[in-house]
């Protein structure tokens, strides 16, 4: 059994390993906002980070493969790559936003007035 995943991706990404992680994000101008550690020795396809408000409501969903972060912690210091540490900002720069609050419109959702 493969540790270190908390979700097997279906459709486009069937079969893949994704960690997911939450930051709740209470003052957009605050600065130095974390993303969960990021367990680099488990066996792992992608990261997703889940960016909430203050009523905890998601926001957006960023996306980033393992070849993208292992390249991204190589670039930071050697004690935080170790532990996996990762700004919310800078995860957001290397990785894709696959999901926004503003991409959902009614003709997202089925009309439940319909028969």
């Amino acid at each position: 059994m493969r540790g270190g995943y908390d979700a097997i991706g279906t459709g486009s990404r069937e079969g893949k390993y994704i960690q997911i992680k939450g930051r709740t994000i209470f003052n957009d101008k605050k600065s130095g906002q974390r993303v969960g550690q990021i367990k680099m020795e488990q066996d792992w396809d992608s990261v997703m980070l889940i960016l909430m408000n203050e009523d905890y409501e998601a926001q957006a969903i960023y996306e980033a493969d393992r070849e993208t972060l292992v390249d991204a912690m190589a670039e930071t210091s050697e004690k935080r790559a170790k532990r996996g540490a990762m700004s919310v900002a800078k995860f957001k720069a290397v990785s894709a936003r696959v999901w926004s609050v503003d991409d959902v419109t009614e003709e997202n959702f089925p009309d439940e007035q319909a028969s």
